[in-house]
């Protein structure tokens, strides 16, 4: 567990990493939600059986970062969503496991 100055309790931070196989990006997402989640549950059933005070908690939905140099055609049929063009571009993920095969 991890304190922050403000006194929130958070999971233990997961290094962020840079990934050129998309299957490997998915498996560290996936393990960024998980643990998140298992935090975030745990947290909440010692609060529901009074096993934790007035502390608070937090927890952070993966981010997926990407960074593109070239102009592609547009591929109507995906539907979640394209790149404009060159740039940085960032995106939180929930639920990682209904996008793997959209993800991959």
């Amino acid at each position: 567990m991890h304190e922050t100055p403000n006194r929130i309790l958070t999971p233990e931070p997961i290094e962020t990493k840079q990934f050129h196989n998309a299957n490997d990006a998915w498996e560290h997402v996936n393990k960024i939600y998980t643990s998140s989640i298992s935090f975030l549950r745990s947290k909440f059933q010692a609060v529901l059986s009074h096993q934790s005070g007035h502390q608070r908690y937090r927890a952070f939905y993966p981010e997926i970062r990407i960074t593109t140099t070239t102009y592609d055609q547009i591929d109507s049929r995906l539907s979640f969503g394209h790149v404009p063009g060159p740039g940085r571009y960032s995106i939180t993920v929930t639920r990682p496991d209904l996008f793997k095969n959209y993800l991959t």
